[in-house]
């Protein structure tokens, strides 16, 4: 841990670094996964295209905003996830139940069987993929519901494979992994405990 946060340093006293350097600290955070959990890919993916898109391990990178806020995250609260136990043999307890979806022209979610949020898309907005609009439904639902989910444990049910995913490890895409970064954040600062769960759309007629 003190390695990683050593080479965070360094690479924030600069502005640019070698496509091997930045590689390498993606690395070392990507390798300890089993503690860390699915935010060690999804806080590093802006940094992953990086190098994805670098010519040569030896070329010059520009560390723009977003690559540097990563590498803050994790000089920040490193510790904080190391400490998690990886090896916990207890099922976490749900306090709150959420199911929700979108469609191709509006979104919402039932939070326990009672309460009901939803939301329409704009004409622009319905031109985005279905994987957006599923994000963007997690997103608007965890707003709306903040005050009765701050300090809880939350099953989200969601009838979209790809949203789960995306929601967990990031994307390629900018404004998906903008969502998704955004999602984790909210999450992150009002102790709200998501776990995501893929379900058969049949399964999911609640939120439809």
């Amino acid at each position: 841990v003190t390695k990683v946060k050593d080479h965070a340093r360094t690479l924030l006293s600069k502005d640019t670094c070698t496509t091997r350097s930045l590689a390498s600290f993606v690395g070392q955070i990507v390798s300890m996964s089993t503690v860390l959990g699915d935010v060690a890919r999804l806080k590093t993916r802006n940094c992953q295209v990086a190098v994805a898109l670098a010519f040569t391990w030896d070329s010059k990178l520009t560390l723009a905003k977003q690559h540097k806020g990563e590498i803050q995250f994790w000089l920040d609260r490193l510790d904080v996830y190391n400490e998690q136990d990886c090896f916990t043999s207890e099922a976490p307890i749900f306090l709150d139940t959420i199911y929700g979806d979108a469609s191709a022209t509006g979104c919402g979610s039932i939070l326990n069987n009672k309460e009901v949020t939803a939301r329409i898309f704009t004409e622009s907005e319905r031109e985005l993929s279905s994987t957006w609009r599923e994000l963007v439904n997690i997103h608007y639902t965890i707003h709306a519901f903040l005050p009765q989910l701050k300090g809880r444990t939350v099953r989200f049910n969601c009838d979209s494979q790809c949203a789960v995913k995306v929601c967990k490890i990031g994307s390629m895409k900018p404004q998906l992994q903008s969502l998704s970064e955004d999602i984790f954040d909210i999450c992150f600062k009002n102790k709200v405990k998501l776990s995501l769960n893929w379900i058969p759309r049949t399964e999911n007629e609640i939120a439809d």
